[in-house]
């Protein structure tokens, strides 16, 4: 006789054969039903779902993070678009894949929004069903529809059958039939395996699996959080430092329903050892592969601080930080967190993208203690949109109706994100700012204010922060909260105007530094400055104090405090340099490497003197008279004396009247460093022997003169006089005849003299007038481009080394590149131009060949480069180096 039992679970057993039998006839009606009861918009919505998830699953890498964003955010009240939100690593295909998922469901989302029957339809089709489809459905697939149903009810059935045996057998077995007393099992705990478990995404982008409170979300990562120095072991990995979430459960707070990024699940597979694999852009422990969960697991249970670490697993740390400090709000926790994030800060702060978010942690995480303390501006930008520090500092100026300093301005500026601003402005912050300041004032003397109706239309300052992990957002007001005053876009735009004009100002600054990082803070760099600048005008002080020493200081010493070097050399370009750099401070400096004649020594004493503003021209004239004021500085101090009378004559050559303030004055500061350091004779007769029959006339009219000017004719000047005419080629007879005042000086050609002549007596007095001397030197301002060439350096002695005669063709203007320079010049820059650098040798055997000498070329080079290029091409040094890349983008010289 069967039991109650046994009755039951025979019964339910002939109801399931029963329902099996039936189900093909249940299914197709269920089938039937189902698809009557579809509509056009039900299958649309369908179609439209499947295709955009098998576009959505053919994207990878940061294309795939940016759309993934996109569906994420795109239905919370307040986000960023995709510009904004970028990451400041692969941002451009970041945007690309959040803009083409924004396009995709636009029209998606318009239509579930207003068709009830099309959300339906988009919510009815699964992953599955698209990774078995091919292509797109017109349809949901209804054929099947009732076996699920039944084989539900089948497997409850069962169960059901199972459980009522079991409470059978239990009754029928405690049933007394043996005198042995019944002993209750050990239990045993056992761990789980690990297994598996599939990627978790998105299946439901209208209706999630479960929005959780703020106070879920901080109930469940209270139960998951490890504090600081916490131990726990996960796959036999002893870690003892706390500070992650460890277990089955911490939803991200995205209304996704998968598990946060950071929650470390010791139940998933972890390998038995390392191995190198790559992380996506937002990894999560979750779905990461196994080799980097072994990876992870080894660096947490390290001290955390192996510099050579892959960001993305110190990033997946950082994820449970932010979570702990800004979704649970652990006060607890809270300082731990925010000197751990410090101390990763120190150790992983050189990748950017790092820096950037956990600076905007801490910044976040400070926000209320900031809402209420002194602030000051910012000028690094941290991610896209103005930091709550300075949108809490600016409102705070508008509420009280007070200018907003144009520091605060260039801070808004800087970090809004929005605007583009050139390396100048990022070379040296804080004379950028010093810039700025003064042209923001100068445009706008009354500043920036606003009224209490204008106040009144800005919403108030709120906390945003948008976790790096993408998985939760922060967005709280806080008490008495300034206004949010960023959304004036007017201002920023004028602010932008300004700092361009910033950025022009200080280019040749900024190049010079940037050219050598050395130059900056020296008189040299700091020259380039505006002259409104804390810089310029320290500079100007340390120049106007060099001047009033009372010892001439060394050219050296003068060098080695403009541009800091220290090198005991004189080149023409660092003379250049440095006497450029005394007259951007006001002051000019001699000698002046456009008006001596020869080369100069580092140990050479300098005349600094102030300097009248204007141009810096130097005119042919200028040159001539300076060559004359050098030629009768000679011939003054032949005799070791320099008489008041000759000193005036010298000057009153100076102060021809022919020439601006400024000119005059440097043609003065030339003739008192030329009286103080009278020049030598050497190498002079090469060169005199090359002058025109104008400036020989001029050179001896200016010798016979000074030579007269004192009242006496020493010997030692006529030795000198004597020795000028045989470089001129000049008779000695006409000499003497010009001293004893018997007629002009007849130019003809040099001619063999007797020796020993006995010197005639001088007439009382010669004169030297200014007006005559200010004829000569316009007579032979047309020969002073020739004059600078004979007179501008020394010839170069002819290396051994066997180079090409270049052919002799007339001096045209160089073509192509080098077009401006003569013919013979230009060819050789082209030779100069085929190397990157060259040792001395070999490029004065070079200029040898193109028969110019090498220190006046090169300067003569440069001069066109500066103009053309906009830099020096050719660096002096041993070897040379030329600046090759500057002939690839020339400068349009209008």
């Amino acid at each position: 006789m069967l039991s109650v039992g046994e009755f039951g679970v025979r019964l339910l057993c002939n109801l399931i054969i029963v329902l099996l039998l039936l189900a093909p006839a249940l299914a197709g009606a269920k089938a039937h039903v189902h698809a009557a009861g579809t509509s056009a918009q039900f299958r649309l919505g369908a179609a439209d779902r499947q295709a955009w998830e098998a576009w959505y699953a053919g994207t990878s890498g940061p294309f795939h993070d940016g759309a993934t964003y996109w569906v994420q955010a795109r239905s919370e009240p307040h986000h960023s678009g995709c510009g904004a939100a970028a990451p400041l690593d692969d941002g451009d295909e970041w945007t690309k894949g959040c803009n083409e998922a924004k396009q995709r469901l636009q029209e998606p989302d318009h239509r579930r929004a207003h068709s009830r029957e099309y959300r339906r339809g988009w919510n009815s089709v699964s992953l599955a069903d698209v990774a078995a489809s091919p292509s797109p459905v017109t349809a949901p697939d209804t054929s099947s529809d009732g076996w699920p149903w039944l084989f539900v009810l089948t497997l409850v059935g069962i169960i059901i059958a199972v459980v009522v045996s079991r409470r059978a057998h239990n009754r029928t077995a405690a049933t007394p039939t043996s005198s042995v007393p019944a002993t209750a099992p050990k239990r045993t705990y056992v761990e789980a395996p690990r297994v598996s478990r599939p990627t978790y995404s998105r299946t439901s982008y209208a209706d999630p699996w479960h929005l959780l409170t703020v106070e879920e979300a901080r109930a469940e990562g209270n139960q998951a959080w490890l504090r600081r120095k916490a131990a726990v072991t996960i796959a036999g990995i002893p870690i003892s430092g706390g500070m992650i979430y460890v277990g089955r459960t911490l939803h991200a707070f995205d209304r996704s329903g998968a598990p946060d990024n950071c929650l470390v699940d010791p139940s998933l597979d972890v390998a038995s050892s390392r191995a190198s694999t790559d992380l996506p852009y937002w990894p999560s422990y979750s779905r990461i592969s196994a080799q980097a969960r072994r990876n992870y697991l080894e660096w947490l249970a390290s001290d955390r601080s192996d510099p050579e670490t892959p960001l993305g697993y110190v990033f997946l740390y950082f994820y449970g930080l932010e979570r702990r400090l800004m979704l649970d709000r652990s006060a607890a926790d809270r300082q731990n967190i925010l000197d751990e994030v410090t101390r990763l800060r120190a150790i992983y702060g050189g990748n950017h993208s790092f820096q950037s978010y956990s600076a905007r942690l801490i910044a976040a995480a400070q926000a209320s203690e900031l809402a209420s303390s002194q602030l000051e501006p910012v000028f690094v930008r941290d991610g896209f949109g103005a930091p709550f520090r300075v949108r809490v500092g600016l409102g705070r100026f508008a509420a009280r109706g007070e200018p907003i300093p144009p520091d605060w301005v260039l801070s808004w500026l800087i970090t809004d994100g929005q605007y583009y601003l050139r390396t100048s402005a990022t070379r040296d912050t804080e004379t950028f700012r010093e810039t700025f300041c003064k042209r923001w004032s100068d445009a706008n003397p009354r500043g920036v204010t606003f009224t209490p109706q204008q106040v009144s239309k800005f919403p108030k300052v709120a906390l945003d922060y948008r976790a790096a992990s993408s998985t939760f957002t922060v967005q709280e007001t806080v008490p008495d909260a300034p206004p949010d005053i960023t959304g004036a876009r007017r201002i920023l735009d004028r602010a932008h105007a300004v700092a361009l004009a910033c950025c022009e100002e200080l280019d040749e600054y900024s190049r010079m530094i940037g050219r050598d990082s050395a130059w900056k803070g020296t008189l040299m760099a700091d020259a380039h400055l505006p002259k409104f600048t804390d810089g310029w005008r320290d500079a100007s002080a340390s120049a106007g104090k060099l001047a009033a020493r009372a010892s001439p200081p060394t050219l050296q010493a003068v060098a080695q405090l403009a541009d800091g070097d220290a090198r005991d050399q004189i080149t023409p370009t660092r003379h250049r340099r440095v006497v450029n750099t005394f007259r951007a401070l006001g002051f000019g400096l001699a000698p002046d490497p456009e008006l001596t004649i020869g080369t100069v020594s580092p140990a050479l004493p300098v005349h600094l003197y102030p300097l009248p503003a204007g141009e810096d021209a130097t005119p042919d004239a200028m040159k001539s008279t300076a060559l004359i004021i050098q030629i009768g500085a000679m011939i003054a101090a032949a005799d070791g004396i320099i008489a008041p009378e000759e000193r005036a004559q010298l000057l009153a050559v100076a102060n021809t009247g022919a020439f601006d303030s400024r000119q005059q004055a440097r043609l003065t500061g030339q003739a008192e460093w030329l009286l103080a350091t009278p020049p030598a004779s050497v190498n002079m007769k090469s060169r005199l022997a090359k002058a025109s029959d104008q400036e020989r006339r001029a050179v001896v009219k200016v010798a016979i003169a000074m030579a007269l000017a004192d009242g006496r004719l020493a010997a030692q000047e006529v030795k000198h006089l004597e020795k000028l005419f045989g470089w001129l080629g000049l008779p000695q007879k006409d000499l003497y005849s010009a001293l004893h005042g018997g007629g002009p000086v007849q130019i003809s050609e040099a001619v063999e003299s007797p020796q020993g002549q006995a010197v005639p007596r001088r007439p009382a007095s010669t004169k030297l007038d200014p007006a005559r001397i200010a004829a000569i030197t316009r007579e032979t301002a047309e020969a002073a481009a020739m004059l600078q060439g004979v007179f501008g350096a020394d010839d170069v002695e002819t290396p051994s080394a066997a180079l090409p005669e270049p052919a002799r063709e007339p001096d045209h203007e160089a073509a192509g590149v080098f077009h401006g320079l003569p013919g013979r010049l230009g060819e050789f820059a082209e030779a100069v131009a085929a190397r990157d650098s060259w040792p001395r040798s070999d490029l004065a055997a070079l200029a040898a060949a193109h028969d110019t000498m090498l220190d006046g070329a090169i300067e003569r080079i440069n001069d066109w480069a500066i103009d053309h290029l906009g830099d020096l091409l050719i660096e002096e040094g041993d070897p040379y180096t030329v600046n090759r890349a500057l002939l690839a983008h020339p400068l349009e010289v209008q």
